[in-house]
């Protein structure tokens, strides 16, 4: 099949795909809130992502994100709304690794070789339990020290140009049920170089919702507004 024929059909298929999103959305809201005011983990995030769209993004100052979620590996990343602890179990962005690693190279300006991260990633695949970073296996010394030198060079790029999203990821955050940010995965490194260069704003990814932070939103609001009340609750998160 022609290229063309391909674009005209994605183009065409795009804005169906968007509203038939935001009826399946408006429905799963309407059953969990409204008629069972179930608060358990609920609307596929791949769902969320179609049916808010470009609500979900936004330029943010990153010291208003002061946290991480503590165990980010047991939070169903393929859901847009997390019930539970979640976010009280939590630890300030400067205690994470990665802030430590940005850190000791770019504030106390230690060779990498000498960072604690260095030592860890060598050790473990000295030990065969290669550590893994997104994309990157630090498996061989090669791997990581390529690692560091992506991360320098990121440093340099947002050092000299600020944040700009076509060379630096966006910051992934997740809303608590008090409508606090939290850091969550994405642009671990993007957010600590920001901070330690005192960069105004980078962009940011609405990943995920508190079940009950949602609930508040739309309580009493008619069923018709039900996803309008939720946009307007995104924008005045970041008013």
């Amino acid at each position: 099949m022609p290229v063309s024929i391909i674009r005209f059909i994605k183009k065409i298929l795009k804005p169906i795909t968007r509203v038939a999103a935001k009826i399946a959305v408006w429905i799963i809201l309407f059953i969990n809130f409204i008629l069972l005011h179930s608060r358990k983990n609920h609307i596929p995030a791949l769902l969320a992502n179609l049916c808010f769209g470009d609500s979900l993004v936004f330029k943010i100052n990153p010291e208003l994100l002061k946290y991480h979620i503590l165990d980010p590996d047991t939070m169903p990343e393929n859901l847009f709304v997390w019930s539970g602890e979640w976010d009280r179990d939590i630890i300030p962005i400067e205690e994470h690794e990665k802030f430590n690693m940005i850190k000791e190279l770019f504030i106390d300006k230690k060779d990498y070789k000498e960072t604690l991260f260095y030592s860890l990633a060598i050790n473990r695949m000295i030990e065969g339990k290669p550590l893994q970073r997104g994309n990157n296996i630090l498996d061989s010394e090669e791997n990581i020290n390529q690692y560091f030198r992506k991360h320098n060079k990121l440093f340099n790029v947002i050092k000299n140009n600020g944040f700009d999203l076509a060379l630096a990821p966006e910051v992934g955050v997740v809303i608590g049920r008090d409508g606090r940010f939290i850091h969550f995965r994405q642009g671990h490194h993007t957010l600590a170089i920001a901070k330690i260069l005192g960069i105004e704003n980078v962009i940011v990814r609405i990943r995920a919702v508190h079940s009950l932070w949602l609930y508040n939103k739309i309580k009493n609001k008619s069923i018709l507004y039900l996803l309008d009340s939720i946009n307007i609750a995104f924008r005045e998160l970041f008013e």
